[in-house]
């Protein structure tokens, strides 16, 4: 009887040590109630900043998901963004969207990589399309364009 006992509760210490751990990474993985990212647009009068609270929301999120989660109207197409709000991009005068970014795993590491200066950080050019690239707590993304 008392092996059924000992048996029971290793089991059922497993069981919780699994749902603790389970638990933990979850949090681990859920940015706070302070986390915030700062999104630019880049208009051509001005550019408008708008900050992103991030509380609640996964650590894995990508910008288009984020921008989804704070319904901010967008149009893209296989990751890559062609609109934000009202800020869109003429392509028939070769004009896209280009994204800059603060957040280093994300800088374009080709020979073509561009960089701007917004409130006296350098920004790089993203490597990424908007639907793999990563947020972190006080990162800039400024929506930008490019002519070609």
């Amino acid at each position: 009887m008392k092996k059924i006992y000992s048996l029971i509760a290793v089991l059922l210490l497993a069981v919780l040590l699994s749902i603790s751990v389970a638990c933990t990474d979850d949090r681990e993985n859920i940015f706070g109630e302070n986390d915030s990212m700062r999104l630019v647009i880049a208009y051509e009068d001005e550019p408008e900043e708008i900050t992103l609270g991030l509380d609640g929301l996964s650590r894995d999120i990508s910008l288009i998901e984020l921008l989804d989660a704070k319904e901010i109207t967008y149009t893209a197409s296989d990751g890559f963004l062609y609109s934000v709000k009202d800020f869109a991009p003429d392509s028939k005068k070769g004009e896209y969207i280009y994204i800059y970014t603060s957040v280093e795993a994300d800088f374009d590491v080709s020979e073509y990589v561009q960089s701007i200066e917004y409130d006296s950080l350098t920004l790089k050019s993203s490597g990424f399309g908007a639907d793999e690239m990563h947020i972190e707590n006080g990162c800039i993304v400024y929506i930008g364009s490019i002519q070609w």
